[in-house]
């Protein structure tokens, strides 16, 4: 089913258990979660259920919302089985792009789109800020923001792609967990006690060249700054791969990017980061791919 939806699967087999009712965390806009009590989070639950009916929506190339639903009968059965079962959990999701070095938050239900800001938190982490948090209890809750998403992102024709992204997009998934008070059943009404693990996945656009996708005018702008944001990340990890050989410490450049400025903790020594390359085989191509 593909890497997103056996991700999705391993969280949710793993807290099916465990899994806090909605509402009951909540994001706070500052990069963390507040925790209401039962009672809040069921009179905001009661709320939502009349301010906000489920919809159908069109889901473009996923499809319909009952293909979705049909992912099921092909989960991945995997599990992680270190879970702490005096957690509760609770998973929320996040979509932006990155269009013209600027950040637009592709769940935001908004007409006239606004550029987003990147922020530091206390601890020293780079979050948009004001990005739409979505609460959601399966797979299919989460790959049906996505699809919702994914017909927002830019995309354009070029004489090499019908629709070619015109932008970065991240897919973010934050594991949000915290204790569950024995005494109440409740989960513990401590902020601090609160603990967010993230999982970021980011869809890079590809590198152009004029010459070939023979694009004018507001294409070409869009494919300098792609460009340019590429050759940055590409800098990064170079620095980075030669302070790891020689030991130099030399300054990573992640600051003259906004795609490489929102890793900004990646680059400084804190989580892993891995690349899938999907890489066309035809020879002609071959100067689009050499850079990788």
């Amino acid at each position: 089913p593909g890497l997103l939806p056996r991700t999705l699967a391993v969280i949710f087999n793993s807290i099916q258990l465990y899994q806090a009712k909605r509402y009951v965390f909540r994001p706070d806009r500052q990069n963390g979660f507040d925790v209401q009590t039962e009672a809040d989070a069921m009179l905001e639950r009661s709320r939502a259920r009349v301010s906000s009916p489920p919809q159908r929506v069109d889901l473009g190339q996923f499809g319909t919302e009952d293909h979705l639903a049909e992912m099921s009968f092909i989960r991945d059965p995997s599990s992680v089985s270190d879970i702490e079962e005096d957690n509760n959990y609770a998973v929320f999701v996040s979509y932006v792009e990155i269009y013209n070095r600027y950040i637009y938050d592709l769940l935001e239900d908004s007409r006239i789109p606004c550029s987003r800001n990147l922020r530091e938190d206390l601890a020293g982490n780079m979050f948009v800020q004001g990005v739409t948090e979505v609460a959601v209890t399966s797979p299919e809750e989460a790959l049906r923001q996505l699809a919702i998403g994914a017909q927002r992102s830019k995309v354009a024709f070029t004489k090499l792609n019908v629709e070619s992204s015109r932008s970065h997009t991240v897919f973010t998934i934050r594991v949000v967990q915290s204790p569950v008070d024995p005494a109440t059943n409740e989960v513990v009404q401590d902020k601090g006690a609160v603990t967010i693990s993230q999982l970021c996945l980011v869809d890079l656009a590809g590198s152009e060249r004029t010459s070939r996708t023979q694009n004018q005018g507001e294409r070409v702008r869009e494919a300098g700054n792609i460009n340019a944001s590429l050759t940055v990340l590409k800098r990064c990890l170079e620095t980075l791969r030669e302070n790891q050989r020689t030991g130099s410490g030399a300054r990573v450049p992640y600051r003259d990017d906004t795609l490489t400025l929102m890793y900004k903790g990646y680059f400084e020594g804190e989580g892993k980061v891995r690349m899938i390359v999907c890489i066309n085989p035809r020879d002609v191509d071959y100067d689009e791919i050499s850079t990788i």
